[in-house]
């Protein structure tokens, strides 16, 4: 696994769920770039 993918398997999820926990408190910010 190059350091690509793997950056990909960590980080996809975290990011999903850091979005819907933020979504869940705000509306998304308008510089939001995920």
């Amino acid at each position: 696994m190059n350091p690509e993918q793997w950056a990909n398997a960590v980080y996809t999820p975290l990011k999903k769920a850091f979005q819907k926990k933020i979504n869940h408190k705000k509306p998304k910010p308008y510089y939001w770039s995920w």
